[in-house]
């Protein structure tokens, strides 16, 4: 498990470390945060292999305990998404949009804008859950009751719950609940708009109790508005290393919660901070100097999306959510460009490499998508007809169980599947002519452990 020494940030580690579980293959060591301001320091004396029946020498000084650990499977992978119905900035829609998202590793989407049970059964088709996302502070007014809360509940959660029905499709538990306000410390909110969004979540609790209010804060201190689920942005949104992460979950729990969630931007460190010394210092990079600089603006973006995942993991946090995956909206700071390709500075990629790499380190199988010896891609061309797809799926912890092919014409809301339990994993679908195709396999080993979708969008010819 090359996260293994993430998990004691800002302390010395013991004189010797054991790392367990290294099978076949190329044994590596990452190093991360390795600021020279930060003064940090790495020797390996020796690297010294046991067999698996042989127990370890025991250190020769005691390890700190860790502040916090990785949750493993638990992790939570999210971007934000929004759908709106005005002024639509992107060439694709919330089809092609979910399936990117799975095919990166994506299992949580913060969704704002349209969203109905066809956009919900496809997200469920995808293994995917959310949380809607839109203030509830607009609806404070002077003299506000828990009856006007109680009437803009039904009005809006309550009648949208029962709308996320398809096809006889409950879809309900889908959602995981709502962020009710956006980062309410950093303006800061009076004592009776306090009141008011407190009474505004146990109101929501009490009708949803399945259902959670989530509060995306500022920097801490952090207020306690009744929410059940924490989430941290701003700042931590720059800069995402082991002390913000270490610290903000200890406001969660301050506040009683279990743990938070991290959002960041897909930003360059080099861009947003090398050039200032306040910010190199404050956000945990000095004392600031020409060789801090020098190394923020050698990182490309694809390292720093990759570490911001990987640091959030390895140092406890309960989830990490990339904002925002589309240029709905015009933001600079998108995933993707408005046809949906991953941006050139390899942000995307370096999203989707982090959360194959842990999920790979958490032993979930891999597979890959071919027809014809080569892998499907975006946009490839099919005749109509008969079309034959092959898989290879690979497991580091056990066997391969199945393989499970799909083929959706609808955009993923729904899926006709095929499963082969014999390599060379294979399935044959009918095309039909002059569709939008989505083709996709998944690997499932002996523990049922799934992998993360392989998955493309593909056309087939016309009559």
């Amino acid at each position: 498990d090359p996260l293994d020494l993430a998990v004691w940030p800002n302390s010395a580690i013991a004189e010797s470390i054991t790392v367990s579980g290294i099978g076949p293959g190329d044994l590596y060591i990452r190093v991360r945060d390795m600021s020279p301001g930060r003064d940090n320091h790495l020797r390996i004396d020796h690297v010294e292999l046991v067999p698996v029946a042989a127990k370890p020498a025991a250190s020769s000084a005691a390890r700190p305990p860790p502040p916090t650990k990785p949750v493993g499977d638990a992790f939570l992978i999210g971007v934000y998404y929004a759908m709106p119905a005005i002024a639509k900035k992107d060439r694709f829609g919330w089809q092609y949009a979910f399936m990117d998202m799975a095919r990166q590793g994506v299992n949580f989407v913060v969704v704002s804008g349209n969203k109905w049970a066809p956009q919900w059964a496809a997200v469920k088709n995808w293994g995917i859950r959310g949380i809607t996302s839109y203030s509830r502070l607009h609806e404070y007014k002077e003299g506000w009751t828990e009856q006007d809360i109680a009437r803009s509940i039904d009005l809006t959660d309550r009648e949208f719950m029962q709308r996320l029905v398809y096809d006889e499709q409950d879809l309900r538990d889908q959602v995981l609940g709502h962020v009710f306000t956006d980062e309410p410390e950093c303006k800061g909110l009076p004592e009776d708009q306090q009141a008011f969004m407190r009474a505004y979540a146990k109101a929501f609790h009490e009708r949803f109790p399945d259902h959670d209010i989530y509060l995306n804060h500022c920097d801490p201190p952090w207020y306690d508005l009744g929410q059940k689920r924490d989430m941290c942005s701003v700042n931590a949104t720059i800069s995402v290393n082991s002390r913000r992460i270490v610290d903000r979950i200890a406001e969660s729990r301050r506040l009683g919660q279990e743990n938070m969630i991290f959002v960041a931007l897909p930003g360059n460190l080099g861009q947003w901070i090398a050039t200032d010394c306040n910010r190199i210092d404050g956000f945990g990079y000095g004392p600031c100097s020409p060789a801090v600089q020098a190394w923020l603006k050698s990182l490309s973006t694809f390292q720093h999306v990759y570490d911001a995942m990987v640091s959030a993991y390895a140092c406890g946090a309960r989830g990490f959510a990339v904002f925002q995956y589309g240029q709905a909206g015009s933001y600079a700071v998108a995933l993707v460009d408005q046809d949906g390709r991953g941006k050139p500075d390899g942000r995307w990629a370096g999203f989707g490499a982090a959360a194959r790499d842990l999920r790979r380190a958490q032993s979930w199988p891999g597979v890959e998508l071919h027809r014809d010896g080569a892998r499907l891609a975006d946009g490839d061309r099919l005749a109509p007809g008969p079309v034959r797809l092959a898989a290879e799926a690979v497991s580091d912890s056990g066997r391969i169980a199945k393989v499970v092919f799909g083929v959706s014409v609808n955009g993923g809301v729904d899926f006709e599947s095929i499963e082969d339990d014999d390599a060379p994993y294979e399935a044959t679908f009918t095309l039909g002519p002059g569709a939008d195709v989505i083709v996709r396999a998944q690997a499932v080993d002996t523990d049922g452990r799934r992998s993360i979708y392989s998955a493309a969008m593909v056309q087939v010819a016309g009559k």
